[in-house]
């Protein structure tokens, strides 16, 4: 433990040279078997820190043994084997590393939704595949209560990280179908307190592939909610214009957003996506 607290101090000072650190990431992977989930946290966040700084084929080695780590310790394990904060930071981490580890992704996914030690190892390649099937009330993977009430606890800017992994893994199956709409149903009323870049991962988050039309159970046609969701917000990131006008690195994910909207709208957005000049 005191080892892989020393890793993460000397990754957050930025102090060491690369060779310090690939000895110390050695020293770690040669006790990869005792490694507890919060050790497991800890040396992930601080690979996160250390990109950039030490090369990415002398991170990957010690990558690659703490996810093995991850599925070992899931496995062994009665009761739910990592926190919910545990999982939440250790997922944005991957998300952050572009490890798609899909064991890996499985365990934490289970926990951010409460499933306990139960696992939900499913995954399928593409999510085009839950455009037809019906996703609806009961077919829930997970108790919905006890996935909000935690989600619900915890700040905005985490319930947007937590989305923004699940997109940037390309993370496909039931079970992330159900928690990408409960994410967005939580976040959908506090559009107007997030940041430009958080409301434009929100806001993609609405997409048919991400939500597919299976899900809605309501009286509503899938299309008009979801074009009012979208509606909502573009209203919203109206107060980020001269941001959005000025910042390079938010402009390519607002140009992605209007490319899955329009075609999905029939070019109905042209109006709205105009309130933004690139």
């Amino acid at each position: 433990m005191s080892l892989c607290n020393l890793i993460g101090a000397f990754s957050y000072f930025g102090s060491g040279s690369e060779d310090f650190y690939v000895e110390l990431l050695t020293t770690v992977t040669n006790r990869t078997s005792r490694l507890q989930p919060i050790s497991v946290q800890h040396i992930l966040t601080a690979l996160c820190r250390l990109q950039g700084r030490v090369a990415g084929e002398k991170l990957q080695g010690p990558l690659d043994m703490l996810c093995g780590r991850i599925g070992q310790i899931a496995l062994s394990s009665n009761t739910a084997p990592f926190t919910p904060i545990q999982a939440m930071s250790s997922i944005a981490a991957l998300a952050k590393l572009q490890q798609r580890d899909l064991a890996a992704a499985s365990v934490f996914t289970s926990v951010l939704c409460g499933m306990g030690s139960h696992i939900h190892w499913s995954w399928v390649k593409s999510p085009y595949y839950f455009r037809h099937l019906k996703l609806g009330e009961g077919l829930c993977p997970f108790e919905e209560m006890a996935c909000r009430r935690f989600l619900e606890g915890i700040q905005t800017s985490h319930c947007v990280e937590v989305l923004h992994s699940l997109s940037s893994l390309e993370l496909s199956s039931r079970l992330t179908v159900h928690l990408t709409a409960m994410l967005c149903s939580i976040l959908a009323p506090q559009l107007h307190d997030l940041r430009a870049k958080e409301v434009l991962v929100v806001a993609r988050a609405f997409s048919v592939d991400r939500i597919p039309d299976s899900l809605w159970n309501g009286a509503e046609e899938p299309s008009r909610w979801r074009e009012r969701a979208l509606d909502h917000c573009f209203q919203s990131l109206r107060r980020h214009e001269h941001f959005l006008d000025t910042s390079y690195f938010t402009l390519l994910p607002f140009k992605l957003l209007r490319l899955q909207v329009e075609p999905a709208q029939g070019g109905n957005t042209a109006g709205k996506s105009s309130r933004v000049k690139q």
